[in-house]
């Protein structure tokens, strides 16, 4: 059994449907991504507009990808600030 390498940074959750993403960042992508898949699943995600999307169009029209590799260990607000970069650069929202 072998050891999953640990990758931290920024992610994105893409509507495949209308192209609208979620931008979002983690010390653990793999984990974090478990946990959306967890709770969008079961209704109960904290984005509102993220749930109301998954409801419409269904787990199969959404894709999540790395957007950028971070070094781990860094501040919140370090993570922010990337994360603020690439909500920009996509033109949307957190």
């Amino acid at each position: 059994m072998g050891t999953q390498k640990i990758i931290a940074g920024i992610y994105e959750i893409l509507n495949t449907v209308n192209n609208k993403r979620y931008i979002g960042y983690s010390e653990n992508i793999k984990k974090r991504w478990e946990n959306h898949r967890y709770v969008l699943r079961r209704s109960c995600s904290g984005s509102v507009h993220l749930q109301a999307a998954w409801n419409i169009y269904g787990e199969d029209s959404f894709k999540f990808s790395i957007v950028e590799i971070l070094p781990s260990g860094l501040n919140k607000r370090q993570y922010e600030e990337v994360e603020t970069k690439w909500v920009k650069y996509f033109n949307t929202t957190k």
